[in-house]
């Protein structure tokens, strides 16, 4: 698709300097427009090469242990947990470093919490759909209207009726907010910019080299963080819109009752394509729950890190 500004189609007798203009413009759109797309393509790439490390690796075996799986805790997930980061900030010096660093360290706690909690709900809408997964493989490949029989039908409104029976297992989430979490960010971005801004000014030893490289991981993994609970909290409320549409979905062939043989035909018709998209939102969110863990973790040792570098 070519990227066209309204001055590309006039004719050769414009002004040199209108077609100079329309050329800026496409060029700038097109700049726009391959610069976006090279962004989605890191992001996938990046989130795809997330996936095959190690310490993701280590983080799900971690969220998903063999036994007794209900007791985890989100402190548990923590490293470094509480108990380390409050005796560090206990002796570190009263400074803007530490006085910025305890409420991202709260807001990092915090965010571990709604993770922990996400999980619980990826659970509970897993058991939500799970009598409309087994329900409908017999019907895998985008069954026509009237493909279903009066039977079929039957069940499918029964189905109906326990989908609409519990709360929206994300719904939980809009009471919960990353926002504590950005501002800290966004307030520690800053700091950590005006301390390699006079790190720098120093010169290039040996120690304000490492001092620079310690700085440079702090404050990129505090920016990765954000980056990931920004995706996060996008997927979490776009399979909450999700399900709100399908309980509307439902609850209207459960309304027209003398219909539902009709009507559940409909339904049902784009249901399938809509539940395999469903299948693969939740592995993604159980994905990038993982990820946000390990990218807390991440933050949390390499600010505590710094912390300590500074004070001595």
């Amino acid at each position: 698709m070519s990227l066209k500004s309204p001055s590309s189609s006039t004719t050769s007798s414009a002004p040199p300097h209108s077609q100079a203009a329309g050329n800026s413009a496409e060029d700038t759109l097109r700049s726009t427009a391959e610069s976006s797309l090279l962004t989605i393509v890191n992001f996938s790439q990046k989130y795809a090469h997330s996936l095959q490390t190690k310490s993701f690796e280590d983080m799900w075996s971690k969220i998903h242990p063999t036994t007794a799986p209900h007791q985890l805790r989100w402190e548990q997930v923590l490293d470094p947990d509480p108990n380390c980061v409050e005796d560090a900030l206990l002796h570190a010096k009263s400074d803007t470093l530490t006085a910025l660093a305890k409420p991202y360290f709260d807001s990092t706690e915090n965010a571990a919490h709604i993770c922990h909690l996400l999980l619980g709900s990826l659970s509970s809408a897993r058991a939500l759909y799970a009598g409309l997964h087994a329900f409908l493989p017999l019907h895998s490949d985008s069954p026509s209207h009237s493909s279903f029989t009066q039977s079929e039908c039957n069940s499918a409104f029964d189905l109906f009726q326990e989908f609409d029976l519990p709360g929206n297992p994300f719904a939980s989430h809009h009471s919960h907010s990353f926002d504590g979490m950005r501002h800290c960010f966004s307030q520690l971005k800053k700091h950590l910019h005006k301390s390699r801004s006079r790190v720098r000014s120093w010169g290039c030893c040996c120690k304000e080299a490492a001092r620079m490289a310690q700085l440079d991981d702090a404050l990129s993994s505090t920016i990765v963080l954000n980056e990931e609970l920004n995706n996060l909290d996008c997927l979490v409320r776009r399979l909450c819109g999700a399900v709100d549409n399908d309980k509307s979905l439902f609850r209207m062939a459960l309304e027209r009752e003398s219909e539902k043989h009709f009507i559940i035909n409909i339904i049902l018709t784009d249901v399938v394509k809509d539940l395999r998209k469903n299948h693969q939102s939740f592995q993604e969110l159980e994905e990038r729950i993982c990820i946000c863990f390990k990218s807390i973790n991440k933050a949390r040792a390499l600010l505590l890190q710094e912390i300590r570098l500074h004070h001595t």
